[in-house]
C-alpha cells in the first residue's frame, strides 16, 4: 500500500468514526418555541388563568442537600423560579417543596427541610432545604408567555422533546414575576401532528381560564 492510499484509509476511518460518534451521540439542547401554535398543547398564549389554590413561587434548583448519615453537604445555585405545587398535593412531584401551604405559613424554616429517601437508596437520608420565595394565593391571574422546547435524543435512538411554559404573574405581590408553570399542568395525549412531543394543559384543579 502505498503512501497515497494509506492516507484515503485514515481519511475514511476518520470519518466513520466521526458519523458513528454524530448516529449515536446523545444531542440535548433547547430553544424558544414560542412561535409554533401547535406546541402550546391545552394553554391560549397570553391567555389568562386563574389559581384555584396556593401555591409556592420558589426557586427550585436553589438547594442545599444534607446527607446526615454520610456527614455532606451540598450546594446548588439557580435563580430560576417556578410556581410549584405543595408536596401533599400528588404523588408524583416535579420538584422537592414544603408538605403543604399550611405547614409553610406556621414554620417556614422547619417545612423548607424536606426528607428525601430514595427507591434506589431507602436507607440514606436527604435532607433538602428548598428556597420559597413566597406564597401565590387561590385567585391570582397568571399569563403564559413564553415556552422553550427542549431536544433530546440521537438520529440512532430517536429524539424526545420537552416543553417548559412560562408565565407571568399578572396581579398580587408578586406581579410582574416571571416563573416556570410546569407543575401546574397536565400531559395530554400525544397528537399526529407531533407524536413525539411532551405536551400539557392546565390542571383542572389547579387552573381554570379568566373567561370561564
Amino acid at each position: 500500500m502505498n503512501q497515497h492510499d494509506s492516507r484515503r484509509h485514515l481519511i475514511a476511518l476518520f470519518l466513520v468514526a466521526q458519523a458513528a460518534i454524530w448516529l449515536t451521540g446523545c444531542v440535548r439542547y433547547s430553544y424558544n418555541a414560542s412561535g409554533n401554535d401547535l406546541l402550546w398543547g391545552g394553554y391560549e398564549r397570553d391567555g389568562e388563568y386563574e389559581l384555584l389554590m396556593d401555591v409556592f413561587l420558589m426557586r427550585p434548583y436553589h438547594l442545599t442537600v444534607i446527607y446526615p448519615d454520610l456527614d455532606r453537604t451540598l450546594r446548588y445555585r439557580s435563580r430560576c423560579l417556578a410556581l410549584a405545587l405543595p408536596a401533599s398535593f400528588r404523588e408524583t412531584a416535579l420538584y422537592f417543596t414544603p408538605e403543604s401551604v399550611e405547614a409553610y405559613r406556621e414554620d417556614p424554616v422547619a417545612a423548607s427541610r424536606v426528607v428525601v429517601r430514595t427507591e434506589w437508596e431507602p436507607d440514606l437520608e436527604e435532607i433538602c432545604i428548598v428556597d420559597v420565595v413566597g406564597v401565590v394565593e387561590a385567585g391570582t391571574r397568571i399569563r403564559p408567555t413564553k415556552m422553550r422546547r427542549l431536544v433530546d435524543g440521537s438520529l440512532l435512538t430517536g429524539f424526545a422533546y420537552w416543553h417548559t411554559m412560562y408565565a407571568e404573574i399578572v396581579d398580587g405581590p408578586y406581579a410582574g414575576k416571571v416563573a416556570c408553570m410546569d407543575d401546574l399542568s397536565t400531559i395530554i395525549p400525544r397528537t399526529s401532528l407531533e407524536p413525539k412531543a411532551r405536551l400539557t394543559k392546565p390542571h383542572p384543579r389547579v387552573l381554570r381560564p379568566v373567561d370561564e
